[in-house]
């Protein structure tokens, strides 16, 4: 018998185990040749998962920065704070403030500076510690002297280092600015707004539990500063030195486009980054410090290439675990094991090769207990939760798709009332837009308001403008009005010219009844005490015989009797009565109010008119008086210069008469004298005859 040692591949261990040799060569490349594949499709699940989660996140801070903008634009519509200034009434200022911080935690701080950006006046949120104002005060805000060549309305980027509490030490924030004027339009300060960093910390926390929950033990977020590379705000793993790790591309991940993900080298090895560009608002820019306007914010997230492989490295490691232990009991077992072993391993193949034609629907049919069979029950639980993490990632994807067509079609057709249903009290997006909606449909509301309050203003004002009687300026005013307010009857009483009385000048759709007054005095009835009292007087229980609407079809009380005085230069000029089935609303008061306004002017002019127009007439009577008057003048001129020829040829007459006469008188006078000369001669000579 020979003793010559049987070497090992002769002996029937080594035939085992080259017979073993067979089955496991392929398992091992089989993993190896399907790991490369599997690891890629895992890459893009997981740089899928970052650009959709960034996206989500970079959508819910810019929603913030804009519900900021509305808020802001809302404050700031009336400038009240340079007039303040200017007339000196910054303490009123400060309940104001508090008023506007009100319900709006987003805002942590507000200040009103003057144009060389000292602080005078302002108010902190909920968080902010006691007399962080009175601290404030006097403090220069530097950031205001890059806004004096920029536009009203701006929004920055700001450090917090020289900013007072509760800013001071926080993350960079975002100042909304607005220049504020005097009365002659000339700058004098400007009012500040800071958003609370916290709101952009807590939506990054938010998304920081998100990507937990994906896997990502270890990622960083952070909203990166384009231009100088710095952290603006961050998550708990934080950044190196508040700064972008060295060796990110960044430039070329704007290149590619919002919301690329791209492979770099960082201070923990190879990184994935996904950026997204953030857009906080279609009107602001964010002004960097080289001048030039943009958004240069972007929200990074990095996750490095082994935290993303992490599960694939596990699986693998497993199987190649099994593989070592399947080999060692086939070493010890017959050829028959062996055989067992490569049957489920090329069904395994076939599902490989089925997955990697497409279609994730086939799984592993092993129901053994081995350790086959648990390789193929996590191979199957590989495939499903890659399944289902692709279905979650569509319905994340067509979700958010309806969403964004609903909110575009709900602006397009100005249909802000809709609201969208949150999935969950954690859908912050809903709530996002739902708040968005209420503040358009608001904002929407207010402008209808206001359109509703110009158009009835300016045409009630072209309606009762150039010269009109009483009558039709009355009755135009108040059929105008009472149509516009939806009144159904009404009517107006003007100041009769001694001023003592209110008489019935016109009405809409009135009935006049058996004792039924037409004028009053001031303080007699509800009309006279509404002159009495100068103020606007409203009945919400009026009897049922008090007024009532009529028609042909029938009659009906009136809901509410609303009485105005028509004041011009506090003098009442007369008072308008409208009833109304319904309720009268805050603003068609208002507008009534304004209404009145404009027809006691309208009335004052009407009765300027009227006493202009009878001192013309009795003007222009009087000048026809006069000119009668100056005619029989000019008639007895002429009578007067007839006469007087006819006394200048009478004179003329009588001074040659006269002339005669005294010539007829001297020679009197001369025959007198010789008639006495003869009669003293025939004296003498009867002397001397006796």
């Amino acid at each position: 018998m020979s003793n010559t040692p049987i070497s090992f591949f002769r002996s029937i261990r080594g035939r085992i185990f080259i017979g073993f040799l067979f089955p496991v060569i392929p398992l091992v490349a089989i993993v190896l040749v399907n790991y490369y594949p599997t690891r890629d499709n895992t890459l893009e699940t997981g740089k899928r998962l970052m650009a959709l989660s960034t996206r989500s996140c970079a959508e819910k801070i810019n929603t913030a920065f804009t519900a900021g903008e509305t808020l802001f634009a809302d404050w700031t519509e009336v400038d009240l704070f340079g007039m303040a200034m200017e007339f000196h009434t910054l303490e009123e200022l400060r309940d104001h403030f508090h008023a506007m911080l009100k319900g709006h935690p987003e805002f942590s701080l507000l200040l009103l500076t003057d144009k060389n950006g000292i602080v005078l006046q302002g108010a902190g949120g909920p968080k902010s510690p006691p007399g962080v104002i009175e601290s404030a005060r006097g403090i220069r805000i530097p950031e205001t002297a890059d806004l004096v060549k920029r536009n009203d309305r701006m929004l920055s980027l700001v450090k917090t280092d020289s900013m007072p509490a509760p800013l001071n030490g926080a993350p960079d924030t975002a100042m909304f600015s607005f220049k504020t004027r005097n009365s002659a339009g000339t700058v004098n300060g400007f009012f500040l707004a800071f958003l609370d960093p916290g709101v952009v910390g807590k939506m990054i926390e938010a998304m920081e539990l998100e990507m937990v929950k994906n896997g990502f033990q270890r990622g960083r977020i952070g909203v990166v500063d384009g231009e100088s590379l710095g952290v603006v705000n961050r998550s708990s793993n934080r950044f190196p030195e508040d700064e972008l790790p060295p060796g990110v591309p960044l430039g070329r991940i704007t290149a590619d486009g919002s919301g690329s993900v791209t492979r770099a080298l960082t201070d923990r090895g190879g990184e994935y980054v996904a950026a997204e560009l953030l857009t906080p608002s279609p009107n602001l820019l964010i002004y960097d410090k080289s001048g030039t306007g943009g958004s240069r914010l972007y929200l990074t997230v990095f996750v490095t290439e082994t935290e993303i492989l992490s599960r694939v490295s596990r699986i693998f490691r497993a199987a190649l675990l099994i593989t070592l232990v399947g080999a060692l009991i086939f070493l010890l077992i017959c050829v028959l094991i062996a055989q067992s072993i490569t049957h489920p391993m090329r069904e395994l193949i076939k599902v490989l090769d089925a997955y990697g034609k497409g279609d994730d629907e086939v799984r592993a049919d092993l129901k053994s207990r081995d350790e086959i069979g648990y390789f193929a029950r996590e191979f199957n639980a590989m495939l499903e939760q890659i399944h289902v993490s692709a279905l979650t990632l569509r319905n994340s994807e067509s979700r958010y798709r309806s969403l964004f067509e609903n909110l575009r079609k709900a602006v397009n057709e100005r249909t802000y009332d809709y609201r969208f249903t949150p999935a969950s009290s954690r859908d912050d997006l809903s709530l996002s837009l739902n708040r968005m909606l209420e503040t358009l449909e608001k904002s929407d509301r207010e402008a209808t308001s206001r359109d509703w309050m110009k158009t009835g203003r300016t045409e009630l004002s072209d309606l009762l403008s150039g010269e009109r009687s009483m009558e039709e300026l009355g009755k135009r005013a108040v059929t105008y009005t009472a149509k516009y307010v939806g009144a159904l009857v009404g009517t107006i009483y003007v100041k009769s010219h001694e001023g003592d009385e209110y008489v019935l000048t016109a009405n809409y759709a009135f009935r006049k009844r058996k004792g039924f007054v037409n004028r009053f005095k001031s303080g007699q009835g509800l009309c006279g005490q509404a002159a009495l009292e100068k103020k606007r007087l409203l009945f919400t229980e009026v009897p049922d015989d008090y007024i009532r609407v009529e028609s042909s079809l029938g009659h009906g009380p009136c809901g509410q009797i609303l009485l105005l005085p028509l004041l011009y230069d506090d003098d009442v000029k007369g008072v308008v009565e409208l009833g109304k089935t319904g309720e009268f609303t805050e603003l068609e008061i208002e507008f009534l109010e304004l209404a009145a306004n404009i027809m006691a002017v309208s009335i004052n002019s009407a009765v300027f008119n009227e006493k202009l127009q009878a001192l013309l007439d009795r003007t222009k009577t009087q000048s026809e008086e006069l000119r009668e008057q100056q005619e029989e003048l000019k008639s007895a001129n002429e009578e007067l210069q007839e006469q007087t020829v006819i006394l200048r040829e009478s004179k003329a007459k009588l001074q040659l008469q006269q002339e005669e006469l005294q010539a007829s008188n001297e020679e009197l006078e001369e025959k007198t004298e010789m008639l006495e000369s003869r009669k003293e001669e025939i004296e003498k000579t009867n002397t001397s005859l006796l």
